[in-house]
């Protein structure tokens, strides 16, 4: 891993940990064990460095994000309990990986200052709500999911486990809590497809 890698990886651990104003560059090139001025050879400020993470974000999300055609194939292969069940592991693995969840937390934490990170932020959920359309529209048109309005329950999906992305994300970090308990993320995805599956 180069110095510039080296920086912006921990720079989101410790700014994961003790929030964006506590952390120096200082303290940042301390931990990775270089001299303060190395830091400028890779980033501007501290807010330049700030902008590469919220970017990293953006990156790794759009890796990892299917395709409206690719939810389509899915979705003409799968009932809507078989997606929901695909999504939430697919939650999981992301959740399971240290550094995105930081890069989750730091995004989050600064959504209300930075407005980057806001639009990030609601940029992720519209795109998330737009899969879930997708995927609802495909599967009632399909007849595998109860007539209705997809984007409405696009919109009451996605809302629903985007708010308890948010909670999981600041009771881990404030609370302190080392293992999260998904059983609220599990309930809404059972009750979820319970309700409106053929």
């Amino acid at each position: 891993m180069n110095n510039r890698d080296k920086i912006l990886h921990e720079s989101i651990k410790l700014i994961g940990e003790h929030g964006f104003d506590a952390v120096s560059i200082r303290q940042i090139t301390r931990t990775v064990g270089i001299r303060e001025s190395s830091f400028y050879n890779h980033f501007s400020s501290k807010e330049g460095l700030l902008l590469e993470i919220f970017t990293q974000m953006q990156k790794d999300l759009e890796a990892h994000r299917p395709s409206q055609e690719e939810i389509t194939k899915l979705t003409s292969k799968m009932d809507l309990k078989e997606f929901l069940d695909y999504r939430l592991k697919l939650f999981l693995e992301g959740w399971s990986n240290e550094m995105a969840r930081l890069l989750w937390y730091v995004v989050s934490q600064q959504q209300y200052k930075n407005k980057q990170a806001a639009g990030l932020i609601v940029e992720e959920t519209e795109k998330s709500i737009r899969m879930f359309e997708t995927a609802f529209r495909t599967l009632m048109g399909s007849g595998k999911m109860k007539k209705g309005n997809p984007a409405y329950l696009a919109m009451l999906y996605g809302f629903s486990v985007r708010a308890i992305h948010l909670d999981y994300t600041y009771r881990q970090f404030t609370e302190g809590i080392e293992e999260v308990d998904f059983k609220r993320m599990y309930q809404l995805k059972e009750k979820f497809a319970e309700e409106h599956s053929i």
